[in-house]
């Protein structure tokens, strides 16, 4: 799913506890079966040790980790282990026209379960030819992952706008 925050008009220290507060917030929430976290709708809850966090480098700077970690009820090494630093989210896409646009450039972090990433090995398969005439052998490995996302376990996006609201 994907939320907004807006924090605008709040100072450094207000959005950081707002974005702080966020995070708490769809954590607790995949803790508790819900159908309102995933994609596909499934009744699904998430382990503490499968929530895992993904944010702009610019965010985290900011925010309390040591909050944090009375929230994730972890020591602060292992609270790091459960985050990944982004630049950004961005993705170009191009359209096969003189336009690319700019995809989840306001993304400002994802918080999903672990399990929610896809990456498995389709085929690996090896083998090897010898040539006798310039006796040598030539070996070959084949190997073809799979990358992508299964849409019935937790991940929520939140776009952090510092845009104001329209009235």
């Amino acid at each position: 799913s994907f939320e907004t925050l807006n924090v605008y008009g709040m100072t450094e220290a207000e959005s950081a506890k707002a974005i702080t507060s966020k995070i708490v917030d769809i954590y607790t929430s995949f803790k508790l079966p819900s159908r309102d976290n995933n994609a596909m709708g499934v009744l699904s809850s998430s382990n503490d040790e499968n929530i895992h966090l993904i944010i702009k480098r610019t965010l985290l700077n900011d925010i309390n980790l040591d909050f944090l970690t009375g929230v994730f009820n972890l020591s602060k090494v292992d609270l790091i282990k459960k985050i990944t630093i982004v630049e950004d989210f961005r993705v170009k896409t191009d359209d096969g026209d003189e336009t690319t646009t700019d995809n989840g450039a306001d993304i400002g972090f994802i918080v999903c379960d672990s399990r929610f990433f896809d990456n498995h090995i389709a085929l690996q398969d090896g083998g090897l030819i010898y040539n006798p005439k310039g006796k040598y052998t030539n070996h070959f490995l084949n190997l073809w992952k799979i990358f992508g996302f299964k849409p019935w376990y937790n991940a929520s996006a939140v776009v952090v706008s510092e845009t104001a609201p329209s009235n």
